[in-house]
């Protein structure tokens, strides 16, 4: 289905065969006066006819990110803001309940299975901030309800793949994200590459997005 806009009256609509079907938004049409002939929101009519050489195409957003790459973080627009870690996407492993990827990566800093579930309820930047000053790195050792992981070992991988399939289950928002970012390159430049230096390095976060993507298509 395409979708077009008309630029100076700020028109965007689907497919002109159509007549409709059309968006009304801020750019909308306010109602269809004959087949090919609209009303804009300042009562003018136009006809599509007549107006066609003023139109440009817009694609879905799924087209839209087909050859783009898109930078995953908070503060960047929908959908790289909603793939972040920091999103409030919900979900539960082995009986914690998560409020964000991020405060279930926050917890694996702590030893006190008690203290992880609390953090685990956290989101966003207060989940980031209860770990940021932990010193796992001296030792290369997280933990998972009481039980210390080597940070390299397969066991720790596999607690990440459960964790994210676990989101990927849970959260409709997080798979609606997926989704709209179509077949676009998935990128996070505010991540680290050094797994010594990071309990979840950019290519371990964006394979496993780009995996979880794979099973929406």
């Amino acid at each position: 289905m395409r979708i077009y806009k008309i630029a100076q009256n700020k028109i965007q609509f689907k497919d002109l065969n159509v007549g409709d079907q059309f968006y009304h938004s801020h750019y909308g049409i306010s109602e269809k006066t004959g087949e090919n002939t609209y009303n804009t929101n300042d009562g003018s009519p136009k006809n599509i006819r007549n107006i066609e050489d003023q139109v440009s195409i817009i694609r879905s957003p799924e087209e839209q990110t087909e050859k783009q790459t898109m930078d995953i973080g908070s503060n960047a627009e929908y959908p790289s803001a909603a793939l972040s870690n920091f999103s409030p996407h919900s979900f539960s492993i082995d009986g914690v309940s998560c409020a964000s990827m991020e405060g279930f990566l926050q917890s694996l800093k702590f030893d006190d299975p008690e203290r992880q579930r609390q953090i685990c309820a956290l989101v966003g930047g207060k989940a980031k901030g209860k770990g940021r000053k932990r010193k796992w790195f001296l030792d290369q050792t997280l933990y998972w309800l009481g039980k210390p992981m080597d940070r390299h070992g397969s066991e720790y991988q596999s607690l990440l793949d459960r964790a994210f399939n676990a989101m990927f289950e849970s959260s409709e928002p997080f798979r609606n994200a997926l989704k709209a970012s179509g077949k676009a390159t998935l990128t996070h430049s505010i991540g680290k590459d050094d797994a010594k230096a990071t309990i979840l390095t950019i290519n371990e976060f964006i394979k496993r997005l780009v995996k979880l993507r794979s099973r929406l298509t």
